[in-house]
């Protein structure tokens, strides 16, 4: 059976990674974190990773120069067949805010995530055998409606007495983003619509998945309130 590539789940033949990825290994771009896993190595960038884009010819992602397009001919390579997500400060500065937002991450269950965190997310539930979907729609009112990142219907918790706990609905919303104004003030917004329905939310964020999703997760889905917001920050 072809086995799909670990980081962006292209089809790799008998290897963990596919063509692009393995020369991305090859040139010391892709490596493996601490827990053998295989992942894009982080730039040493500048403490500012905004880009100037009052300059004429310019790239708005690396702020190379770009012959008059809106990208460089490498971020065009790079970028041209992903989603990416790019801030706007006062029209003069541009930032990515996150590359590996591209929208076609395969999970183990077939599922298609938008991140690589999302699949590590989806990853884990399918892992731990917990029934979930990805961006159900949950109603904001009866003409909006809003799509948390996972839905874990009749999730069942291990009591503190070691029972099972009667069945709950819980979703969990993965916040990837840190600093962007108008993604906190969608988050904020969200935030006080779960409180109104009195849902059950977990959230996560980014470092914490990054360092140890398991741990993470684990202890979550184990000491969260029902009804509630939990371990908003």
């Amino acid at each position: 059976m072809t086995k799909k590539c670990v980081i962006c789940g292209e089809p790799s033949g008998m290897y963990p990674l596919c063509k692009k990825h393995m020369q991305m290994k090859n040139n010391g771009e892709v490596i493996k974190n601490e827990k053998g896993q295989w992942v894009i190595k982080q730039k040493e960038n500048d403490e500012s990773s905004e880009v100037d884009i009052t300059k004429e010819n310019t790239c708005i992602i690396c702020g190379k120069e770009s012959n008059g397009y809106h990208l460089c001919k490498e971020c065009y390579k790079k970028y041209k067949n992903k989603k990416i997500l790019i801030s706007i400060t006062n029209s003069t500065k541009s930032e990515l805010l996150d590359e590996e937002y591209e929208g076609n991450y395969r999970c183990a269950d077939g599922h298609i995530v938008k991140s690589i965190q999302e699949r590590e997310i989806d990853n884990y539930l399918f892992n731990k055998g917990i029934r979930h979907a990805y961006e159900a729609s949950y109603s904001v009112d009866a003409e909006d409606e809003i799509h948390p990142d996972f839905f874990l219907p009749n999730y069942i918790r291990i009591g503190t007495d070691g029972k099972e706990e009667e069945p709950i609905d819980i979703y969990i919303e993965h916040f990837g983003i840190n600093g962007n104004k108008e993604y906190e003030k969608k988050k904020e917004w969200k935030k006080q619509i779960y409180e109104k329905n009195n849902s059950t939310i977990i959230c996560t964020y980014a470092d914490e998945i990054k360092k140890d999703i398991y741990g993470t997760l684990d202890r979550k889905l184990k000491f969260f309130e029902k009804n509630k917001v939990n371990f908003y920050k």
